[in-house]
């Protein structure tokens, strides 16, 4: 998206919403989108990488749980 595009854009939102649009603040904010988000390419490569990505943060969640409930079954 064009930051001409974003700018109308967020002028709408702010006006459907009840906010004061501010050019700068558009800005500001895709400024912040484009330099703050990596992307990656749409294909198996990727998406292996994110899937994997997401199996090792449900194990390390899982594996928390575990440690919490075995450190409230054993006050010191």
């Amino acid at each position: 998206m064009t930051e001409a595009g974003f700018t109308e854009r967020y002028r709408k939102w702010c006006g459907r919403n009840g906010y004061h649009f501010s050019g700068d603040k558009a800005l500001d904010i895709i400024g912040a989108a484009i330099g703050g988000f990596p992307a990656l390419p749409e294909n198996p490569g990727s998406r292996l990488l994110v899937v994997n990505a997401a199996k090792q943060l449900t194990d390390v969640n899982v594996s928390l749980a575990v440690i919490k409930a075995e450190m409230l079954r054993c006050p010191p």
